[in-house]
Order: C-alpha cells, then structure tokens, then sequence
C-alpha cells in the first residue's frame, strides 16, 4: 500500500481546518436538537406527562446497544457543553478585571 503526500500552502491548511471544525459544528448541533427532541415533554389533558417523540427497537440485544449508545453521546454533549461555559466565565472574568482573554494575541497582562 502506498500514501500520497499531499504538499499544501499555509492558507489550505487553514482552509481545510476551518471546514473541519464547521463540520464539527453542525455535527454538534445535530447532536444537540436530537436530544431536545427526545427530552421534549407534553401534558395530556388529564395532566399525564408523556413524550412524544420515542425511538422503538424489537431486538433487545440492539435496544441496549442504543440505549449505550444515546447515553454515551448525551454525556459527551453535556460534558462539551460544560466545557463551553467555563472557559466562556473565564474570559468574561479575566475580561472584567481588565487582565488576559483567550483572544488576545499577547496573552500577557498589562
């Protein structure tokens, strides 16, 4: 077996890594609003709550496959999730006391 090596510029590299992380992006979305999907809950009229959307299986084999499956994506979604928001309280409180963001280029403090 034989690997071509691809010579790239600066710029194409920058390119493919952006299209990369869009991508990402979307993929996590999609992750994201199937969840909100299968957590949306609705009350009947006579107050039973009940949801709406459900994933069926007949095999039980394949049923714990996927039920592994959603949890393992879930906790991995909420775990990004929780990611997102601390490093987004960071750099609003490192903004705030007027020292280093993650978007400085000089990352010293002044």
């Amino acid at each position: 077996m034989s690997y071509k090596i691809e010579a790239a510029s600066k710029e194409e590299w920058a390119e493919r890594a952006l299209s990369g992380e869009k991508k990402l992006t979307g993929l996590k979305d999609s992750v994201r609003e199937l969840f909100s999907l299968l957590d949306a809950t609705e009350e009947t009229d006579e107050g039973r709550v009940h949801r709406p959307v459900q994933i069926v299986c007949v095999r039980t084999d394949m049923l714990i496959k996927l039920e592994n499956v959603l949890a393992t994506l879930k906790s991995t979604m909420e775990e990004d999730m929780k990611c997102v928001l601390k490093r987004e309280m960071i750099t609003k409180a490192d903004y705030r006391k007027g020292g280093m963001t993650l978007n400085n280029k000089d990352n010293r403090k002044k």
